[in-house]
């Protein structure tokens, strides 16, 4: 899965959250201070041309974005870039931030309370080993604490679920009278 080139998206250097890219650099193994370009392509996510061009020109083994954007709520094309990145062997991972519990961020959504930081992955069995695999080399666990606290959110995401069911429900049945 690592090892070769990855797509990221930008706008003028500012297009996922800093860390966000500070991690997708450090594992690319490219250091943007030093303008290397190596083993990493930086695109507009609306740029569907370019991220093509890349898939073509290197050997691309991940493309990675954010949909919604942050801090820009910008949207990415998913089923296009699915489609044009699996087309050539790439994997596509989206860091659905903002989103609803389609792509967990359980910071906002499972853990309710601001008071957590956490999240999880979905993919093949094959992508969830290679990926628990490297967060066992990086040492990465939730602590007991936060283990607490992600469970104390999930008592109660039936409610924020229920509010947002019931709003895009109001917002649709107005859209047609």
């Amino acid at each position: 899965m690592f090892g070769n080139r990855i797509i990221s998206v930008t706008y003028n250097t500012v297009s996922v959250f800093g860390s966000t890219s500070a991690i997708t650099w450090t594992i690319s193994g490219l250091d943007v201070t030093l303008g290397l370009s190596s083993l990493a392509t930086a695109l507009d996510p609306a740029d569907y041309a370019g991220i093509e061009a890349a898939l073509d020109n290197h050997k691309v083994s991940l493309y990675f974005t954010e949909s919604p954007t942050n801090p820009f709520l910008r949207y990415v094309d998913i089923e296009l870039v699915s489609k044009l990145c699996h087309a050539k062997g790439a994997i596509v991972c989206i860091d659905g931030i903002f989103a609803t519990p389609v792509l967990l961020s359980a910071t906002k959504y499972i853990g309710g309370h601001n008071d957590v930081l956490a999240g999880c992955i979905s993919g093949t069995a094959e992508i969830i080993s290679q990926v628990h695999n490297l967060h066992h080399v990086l040492s990465g666990a939730l602590n007991p604490n936060a283990a607490y606290l992600i469970i104390r959110g999930m008592k109660m995401l039936h409610l924020p679920m229920r509010n947002h069911i019931q709003l895009y429900s109001a917002k649709d049945n107005q859209s047609t009278e």
